[in-house]
């Protein structure tokens, strides 16, 4: 690769730019060590130029001298136009996998409905070419068939706070360890008052953490106690020890002992990980069974929405048959989720249960796409219920008995009509087998 910035008007690269360059003698020509200490001779640089535009140059050597003669050059022009057009196609098909990537990882645009934002830029830019009042007509699709499902990690809050507890209680018992060492060699009021403040934080800790203690305790540390340790470290040999012990059990990232916490962070990261990538490869298979747009969130577990219906479909229709055959594709990808995650439990760094759930509603509702939020949203009073329970449900509880409706290893299923129940027994059915 030749950077044609970094070369001087009299460079044979940059001159090739414009035409072709020979150097039959190179013992005769200064500079291009490089060429000359692999044995070459000769040299030719050529332009490669696709539909008049020069996208890069080719290069031949040859340990002989005057071996370009006109014959030669001829050929290599005549083939260097084709080398340019497959140069050029290298080119497009990066860029076309570049521009996959973007659009799958970092869009909200499903592929199942591109050909749908496909119809609003091509109006657009009617409207643009025809000088209209521009305006990007609204992306609705009607009368569509959602399916839900979430894999939740079981008490993620309690799990959480224990941990930030945890970690809190063992850097307040090192800091207690650096003030009641001050205060055994250099007996000063300053280090009773540190230690009481230590001692009113733990004792608040063993009632469980409570809202605004984290910050207010790592303020303590940070702002009261550590900025003492410079000082406190030229007092003794063993305050000085007890103080590196402190900083050595500090996180280098966050400034903090984050221990139980990012066994933790990483348990649940690992969970969101694999029901991801097992979700996203299952969803391959469906995307081939019948076109249907797709999404999935992370945050403590793991939900995905689906909707499917003609409207979804640049061509063809949703039959039933289609939508029962995605009904028992979720179905058996919930219950392939439910097993992953329970070979995965004994190898997280902290153990954590998730438990899932399957809401039906087999009653079409629309869909709009929202510009600002960059996803779809459900149309409607009516339907706006069905948002409401889908963020609610898996933390219902049983009416008599106050049990969780969702539980560890198993798969709730939701429904509202007996027809959706109908068809859910009969897969389960099926399944079991």
């Amino acid at each position: 690769e030749v950077d044609p910035s970094t070369l001087t008007a009299d460079d044979a690269y940059l001159q090739a730019f414009e035409n072709p360059i020979i150097i039959n003698s190179l013992s005769d020509t200064e500079g291009l060590h490089e060429l000359k200490q692999r044995g070459l001779e000769s040299l030719l640089i050529a332009p490669l130029i696709h539909h008049d535009e020069v996208i890069g140059l080719v290069e031949f050597g040859a340990p002989r001298s005057h071996v370009f003669d006109y014959a030669v050059v001829s050929q290599i022009l005549v083939s260097s136009g084709h080398m340019a057009a497959a140069v050029k196609q290298v080119f497009d098909g990066e860029n076309e996998r570049i521009m996959a990537v973007i659009k799958q990882t970092c869009t909200a645009i499903h592929p199942s409905v591109e050909w749908r934002f496909q119809q609003m830029a091509r109006e657009y830019i009617k409207q643009m070419e025809n000088d209209e009042l521009r305006h990007p007509d609204p992306v609705v699709f009607k009368d569509v068939t959602p399916l839900f499902g979430v894999s939740d990690i079981r008490n993620s809050s309690n799990t959480r706070n224990a941990a930030i507890q945890a970690d809190l209680e063992h850097q307040l018992s090192l800091a207690a360890k650096v003030i009641i060492a001050a205060e055994k060699s250099h007996s000063q009021p300053v280090f009773d008052e540190m230690g009481y403040r230590i001692r009113q934080h733990q004792a608040s800790l063993t009632e469980g953490l409570k809202s605004g203690d984290e910050a207010r305790i790592y303020f303590f540390l940070k702002q009261v106690v550590e900025t003492a340790f410079s000082e406190l470290s030229s007092l003794s040999e063993d305050i000085r020890v007890k103080v590196d012990a402190y900083r050595d059990q500090l996180d280098p990232e966050v400034g903090v002992i984050y221990q139980e916490r990012k066994n933790y962070d990483q348990s649940v990261r690992q969970i969101n990980d694999h029901i991801g990538t097992y979700i996203d490869t299952q969803q391959e298979l469906a995307q081939r069974m019948i076109l249907h747009y797709f999404e999935k969130f992370k945050t403590d577990g793991v939900d995905h929405n689906i909707y499917v219906g003609d409207a979804l479909l640049e061509t063809g229709t949703c039959s039933p048959l289609a939508l029962r055959n995605l009904y028992l594709w979720q179905l058996m990808t919930m219950c392939g989720v439910v097993w992953l995650m329970r070979d995965l439990k004994s190898k997280l760094p902290t153990p954590l249960d998730t438990a899932h759930l399957i809401l039906l509603q087999s009653t079409p509702l629309n869909i709009t796409f929202q510009p600002e939020e960059k996803h779809f949203s459900v149309d409607g009073t009516y339907n706006a219920r069905y948002e409401i329970v889908k963020k609610r449900i898996d933390k219902a509880r049983i009416l008599e008995t106050g049990e969780r409706l969702t539980q560890p290893e198993q798969i709730a299923v939701v429904y509202t009509q007996e027809r959706e129940l109908k068809i859910y027994r009969e897969l389960i059915s099926y399944l079991q087998e």
